[in-house]
């Protein structure tokens, strides 16, 4: 039987992290490198910055800092300050699992209409995250130790419990998205306007790519903390972890952003008037695009989502007469990534 915390055994654990560490790093590089023209974007002001995109940013960055550090800690020859550079990269690779799950529940609020009792409950549990974090930053201990390197011990009943409440908000975060969606699909007037349009795939699509690659990466590093067979094991996947969170969040808001550039507020007009009436064929097949202030207080529903509105072809070209069409999502462009 293998003897799992045998110095031997550490030191063959540590290799395959070390190579499973650049390997990531690799893959981050690459990730980063292909989508540093969404970033140039935003320096050049080629897109407007919106407050959301705040984590969008501090996700990529701070995983980044957490991957030089840990491949730093591996690859040094000489002693390092292990204590404060393990609390560092802990701290950041488990704030950006805080920060990908922040990334995906700010598309429910804006899909709640900015629903306060949603906010709130966003709020609070990534309060709760956070504190998870700082308890874990505080509790863990780093030490040298020759012809190993950095190990560190600590904090393994925190980390479980940040990783088993991760998946129990990512979850409900999802759940909420899907509520949303089932309710604009039973709404008469909007059931049209959603089905003909590639928003609500992409929504239900990102959501669930995200919840079960998380729910997965998750659940691996729970199961190695619970297994406790040596440090090298009970940390080993943490980082995969974050890295692969923070990969689907920023892919995420970057085809959702994509997805609805350039486009305006607008309203699907469509009326219950007799098509017989004096109007040409070409206005009674027109779309109407309207300023939010035209737009009338009326059992209408506006879309005034910047990252959300899209609108298909089969949509647009439907022959019959003008009615506004809309779905109960009222929420602001600034509030949307």
């Amino acid at each position: 039987m293998v003897d799992w915390k045998s110095p031997a055994e550490i030191v063959r654990d540590l290799k395959v992290l070390d190579k499973l560490l650049h390997g990531l790093f690799g893959l981050y590089i690459w990730e980063y490198a292909t989508s540093m023209d969404f970033e140039w974007e935003f320096i050049t002001r080629k897109r407007q910055f919106r407050w959301p995109m705040v984590f969008y940013f501090l996700g990529r960055y701070i995983q980044l800092f957490a991957m030089i550090a840990s491949l730093v800690s591996l690859d040094s020859p000489s002693a390092l300050p292990c204590q404060s550079l393990f609390r560092f990269i802990l701290f950041c690779g488990f704030m950006s699992i805080v920060i990908s799950s922040v990334n995906l529940a700010i598309r429910t609020i804006a899909l709640w209409g900015n629903n306060k009792y949603i906010i709130a409950a966003v709020i609070f549990a990534a309060s709760v995250q956070s504190a998870l974090v700082i308890i874990i930053t505080i509790d863990i201990n780093g030490a040298w130790v020759p012809t190993i390197g950095c190990l560190v011990t600590g904090g393994e009943s925190y980390m479980s419990a940040l990783f088993i409440y991760t998946m129990c908000f990512n979850a409900a975060v999802f759940v909420l998205t899907i509520v949303k969606l089932a309710k604009i699909g039973t709404n008469a007037n909007s059931k049209r306007l959603m089905t003909q349009s590639k928003l609500t795939t992409i929504i239900f699509a990102d959501g669930l790519i995200f919840f079960i690659i998380a729910l997965l990466a998750d659940i691996v590093v729970i199961v190695f903390i619970a297994l406790n067979l040596n440090p090298i094991l009970k940390a080993m996947f943490q980082i995969p972890a974050s890295i692969v969170s923070t990969i689907v969040a920023c892919r995420s808001v970057r085809r959702l952003m994509n997805f609805s550039q350039g486009r305006p507020v607008a309203a699907f007009r469509l009326s219950t008037r007799n098509p017989s009436s004096n109007r040409n064929k070409t206005s009674r097949q027109s779309q109407t695009i309207q300023s939010p202030t035209s737009i009338r207080s009326s059992p209408e529903v506006h879309v005034q989502m910047e990252t959300f509105t899209h609108i298909e072809d089969d949509f647009i070209k439907m022959d019959k007469s003008e009615f506004i069409a809309d779905t109960d999502i009222k929420s602001d462009s600034q509030n949307i990534v």
